[in-house]
């Protein structure tokens, strides 16, 4: 009877760890007793809703999760709102939200000081991390945020507008390979201030876009910059750009209105 009984809750314990999710951790600090979220397994919640655990146990210690690592949240793709829990200090860039194709709300949990949502946006001090995918946000301003992550806005099919006002003067602040990749953008104005570096790929595949305006003198015209916006009109630079890299107007069947001068340099093939 003791062994029948044994063998049912094996069994029981075996389809209950299958149906639910396994966490992983990682960068455990003895000292300080954190450690970090580094992925996880298992199968995803049924009601769509996901909180981070806020500690974890090894070794008989508990250890407060306080990071987001790389990769962290690939994958959950039925998830549609995180929780995110109230020691999470730390989000790494490329933590995987662009994979959440369903996810339409991230909440922080009381007590969580390090980060907040501005407008639907995951913000962490002057970084802009992620606006979920189904989030029904149609218009953003960003004052004041100067760093915004690779594919932040990736997939945000309701977001048609949003505001880069930037300190005036201030050269440092960067926007991540795919930030508004497939959004709904109409147009944008990227401001003075904005100085890109090797990223690719901003605004690839807005199929909603049809106008870019750029101000910055020392421009340069990312890979992939505005690649597959098949509505995309115009472009209007004041002044011209320094360099057009590769592909960063590909597939853009509806430009019309194109100026640039003999100075500008067009770097690699296919352009347009």
């Amino acid at each position: 009877m003791i062994k029948k009984f044994t063998l049912v809750m094996a069994a029981l314990l075996s389809v209950l760890t299958s149906q639910s999710i396994i966490w992983h951790f990682d960068n455990y600090d003895s000292t300080k007793k954190t450690c970090r979220f580094s992925g996880w397994s298992g199968t995803q919640p049924t009601s769509g809703k996901l909180t981070i655990k806020e500690t974890t146990e090894k070794g008989g210690v508990t250890y407060k999760v306080t990071g987001i690592g790389k990769g962290a949240l690939d994958g959950l793709d039925e998830v549609t709102e995180l929780t995110i829990s109230a020691n999470i200090a730390t989000i790494e860039r490329m933590a995987g939200f662009h994979t959440m194709k369903n996810l339409s709300k991230i909440k922080i949990a009381d007590g969580n000081t390090k980060l907040h949502i501005a407008q639907g946006v995951l913000i962490k001090g002057d970084r802009a991390i992620c606006m979920p995918q189904k989030s029904t946000v149609t218009a953003v301003e960003l004052d004041g945020t100067v760093n915004i992550d690779p594919y932040a806005f990736f997939n945000c099919k309701n977001l048609q507008s949003i505001s880069l006002e930037y300190p005036f003067g201030r050269y440092d602040y960067t926007i991540g390979s795919y930030a508004f990749a497939g959004s709904g953008l109409t147009s944008v104005k990227l401001p003075q201030e904005y100085e890109p570096g090797n990223e690719e790929g901003i605004f690839d595949g807005c199929k909603q876009l049809k106008k870019i305006t750029c101000t910055n003198t020392r421009m340069t015209v990312c890979k992939g910059f505005a690649r597959n916006c098949e509505n995309l009109e115009e472009i209007a630079f004041h002044p011209a750009p320094k360099e057009i890299r590769q592909a960063a107007f590909k597939n853009c069947t509806s430009l019309k209105n194109f100026k640039f001068d003999a100075e500008v340099t067009m770097k690699e093939d296919s352009i347009f």
